[in-house]
């Protein structure tokens, strides 16, 4: 996927590197130091690039042998900083020329994709559906930090290692985040067969623009934080 940011590295207490992608890395990282309960010692963004996920792709990649979990590796500050700045040459800046030629071509795709649902001429089930979709796709970008939340807290209580996985998928944040993900799925299957008389051809298709609508607002809207979560469990 093609999405313009900034690629970052921190180094957090302890000598661990996390490695990540955002449109707002220092914002964003805020909200990972928030999470981990860690001291950030130093901070790297890349300038803006037109593809960032294809530059933070490469960039996992080039740190694969020092990964400790996901996004978070056991290499050093300047390594992960040279590394990213080997890669950083072949991924082109964004300028606001690009920018407004994406946003032409990304309006002319949310267009189509805007007439294709309205065909099937039941608009107050798509925006409903859609708003279920979105609601889910926010709620997993936590899902991540809940991880990492467990996986620290149970460090600090000396727990043993091989109990983290089962620490994890046993965390009510984490167990709500699936819940919730797998009945917003089924709510949007149900709602859509009964509209198209359970033709699964239509259905399939009409999933498929429902879903295509709802990343693109997801990816436009802003990111849910763990106080979202706690609000959205109470």
């Amino acid at each position: 996927m093609s999405l313009p940011g900034h690629v970052y590295i921190a180094e957090f207490s302890e000598g661990v590197i996390k490695v990540g992608f955002s449109g707002n890395p220092h914002l964003r990282i805020k909200q990972v130091k928030m999470a981990s309960g860690r001291k950030l010692e130093s901070f790297w963004a890349s300038k803006k690039v037109c593809d960032g996920l294809a530059f933070e792709a490469q960039l996992l990649a080039a740190l694969t042998e020092f990964r400790v979990q996901g996004e978070w590796f056991s290499c050093g500050f300047d390594q992960a900083v040279e590394a990213a700045l080997n890669l950083q040459a072949d991924h082109p800046e964004w300028s606001p020329e690009i920018d407004e030629a994406r946003r032409k071509a990304k309006k002319n795709r949310e267009d189509g994709l805007i007439s294709a649902l309205h065909a099937y001429r039941l608009d107050g089930i798509i925006n409903s559906c859609v708003s279920t979709l979105v609601w889910a796709l926010r709620l997993v970008e936590l899902r991540e930090e809940v991880a990492l939340d467990v996986l620290y807290r149970d460090r600090d209580q000396d727990a043993p290692p091989e109990r983290a996985i089962l620490s994890i998928l046993l965390d009510r944040r984490f167990c709500y985040i699936h819940d919730a993900g797998i009945m917003c799925a089924s709510v949007v299957g149900e709602r859509v067969g009964r509209a198209v008389g359970w033709d699964k051809a239509k259905a399939n298709e009409l999933i498929a623009l429902i879903s295509e609508r709802a990343r693109m607002i997801a990816e436009e809207s802003e990111r849910l934080s763990m106080s979202d979560l706690d609000a959205a469990m109470a």
